[in-house]
C-alpha cells in the first residue's frame, strides 16, 4: 500500500498518452480500411498518387507501432517504477518525425489541388507550400533538441519549440482550408443546375478540413496552457492520424462526386420539352406527327479521368464546361 501511495496522478500525463494511443488505434484503423478501399476502387490511378498513398499509410503505421510500444513500456513493462515515468523513451521522440513527414506529405496532396483550383497561382501555393516547409524544419530541430533529452522535465526547456510548431501547422490548416473553400466558390458558374454540386464540394472540403484545424488548434492551446503535462503531445500524436484519414476520405469520394456531376449533366442534356415540339403542329391535320429523336452517348472511365487531369469527352453547354473543369481540377477532395 506505501508503495502505490508513492505514486503520483498520472490523469494528465500517462492518462493522456493511454488515450492518445487507443484513439490513434481506432483512427489507423479506418484509414487502414480506406486505404484498402483505395486500392481497390481506383486501380488506374497514376503510380505517384498510389506511392503517395503507401507512404503516408507505412508512416501512420510505424507511428502507431511506436506509440503502442511507449505506452506499453510505461505502464507495463515498469509498471510501479515512479523514476521511470519521467524516462523520455527514445521511441516517444521517434513520433515527432514520422508525424511531420506524415502530415507534410498530406498537406502536399491539398496544395497541389490549390495550385491547379487558383489556375496555377505560384503566389499562393508558394505560400503555403513555405509554411509546410517552415514546419518540418521547426519540427526537425525540435527533435535534435529533444534527442539528448532523458527526461519529460527537460522539456520545459524546449517548450517554446513546440509551441511555435502548432502555431505554425494551425495557420497552414487554416490557411488550406479557407483557400479551398473560396476557390471553390469562385468557381460558380450561375447556373441552379450546377450550384448542388459545388456546394457539395464545398462542404466536404469543410468536412475533411475541419478535422485536422481542430486537432492542431487543439495542441496549440494546451501547449500554451498546460506545458507540463502531456496533453498537446496526446493531440499532436493524433495529428497525423487525422490527415491520413481525412486524405483517404477525400481521396475515396471521386467517384461519388463524379457520379453526382455527370448526372446533372446528363439531366440537362438529355431532357426535352414536349410541349415545344406538340405546340408546333397547330391545328394541322396533315399526317402523323414524325419526331426524331437523337441520342448521343458519351461513355467515361477511370483511364479517361486522371487524378487531376481533364475529360476527353466535354459537354456542349458551356456553363457545364466550366463545371466539369473546376471538378476534374479538384478531383483530390
Amino acid at each position: 500500500m506505501s508503495d502505490s501511495a508513492e505514486i503520483p496522478a498520472l490523469d494528465n500525463t500517462m492518462g493522456c498518452l493511454y488515450i492518445a494511443t487507443v484513439v490513434t488505434m481506432g483512427l489507423w484503423g479506418m484509414g487502414s480500411l480506406q486505404v484498402f478501399t483505395y486500392y481497390n476502387q481506383y486501380r488506374k490511378d497514376q503510380l505517384w498518387l498510389k506511392c503517395l498513398v503507401f507512404l503516408v499509410w507505412a508512416l501512420n503505421t510505424a507511428h502507431q507501432a511506436l506509440t503502442t510500444y511507449s505506452t506499453y513500456t510505461y505502464l507495463i513493462s515498469h509498471y510501479g517504477d515512479v523514476a521511470y515515468l519521467n524516462h523520455y523513451s527514445a521511441a516517444l521522440k521517434a513520433t515527432i518525425m514520422f508525424t511531420a513527414i506524415s502530415c507534410a506529405l498530406s498537406q502536399s496532396l491539398y496544395i497541389m489541388r490549390i495550385y491547379r483550383l487558383s489556375k496555377h497561382n505560384l503566389f499562393l501555393t508558394g505560400f503555403i507550400t513555405c509554411l509546410v516547409l517552415l514546419q518540418c524544419t521547426l519540427t526537425t530541430v525540435y527533435y535534435v533538441k529533444c534527442y539528448d533529452l532523458d527526461t519529460f522535465q527537460g522539456l520545459l526547456n524546449t517548450i517554446y519549440i513546440p509551441k511555435i510548431i502548432s502555431a505554425v501547422v494551425t495557420a497552414t490548416d487554416v490557411c488550406i482550408l479557407g483557400v479551398t473553400t473560396y476557390l471553390l466558390h469562385m468557381s460558380r458558374s450561375g447556373f441552379s443546375r450546377t450550384e448542388n454540386v459545388i456546394n457539395r464540394l464545398i462542404i466536404y472540403a469543410v468536412n475533411t478540413g475541419i478535422l485536422t484545424c481542430t486537432c492542431a488548434i487543439l495542441t496549440l492551446v494546451f501547449c500554451l496552457t498546460y506545458p507540463t503535462t502531456l496533453l498537446y503531445i496526446a493531440f499532436y500524436l493524433m495529428l497525423s492520424r487525422i490527415y491520413m484519414d481525412s486524405m483517404m476520405a477525400s481521396l475515396n469520394s471521386r467517384k461519388s462526386l463524379r457520379g453526382d456531376l455527370f448526372d446533372s449533366t446528363n439531366a440537362s442534356q438529355d431532357g426535352f420539352d414536349l410541349k415545344k415540339v406538340v405546340g408546333r403542329r397547330g391545328g394541322s391535320a396533315s399526317g402523323p406527327l414524325n419526331i426524331k429523336v437523337e441520342t448521343q452517348t458519351v461513355q467515361y472511365n477511370d483511364s479517361e479521368i486522371n487524378e487531376y487531369g481533364s475529360e476527353r469527352n466535354k459537354s456542349p453547354d458551356p456553363s457545364v464546361q466550366d463545371l466539369e473543369g473546376n471538378f476534374s481540377k479538384s478531383q483530390a477532395l
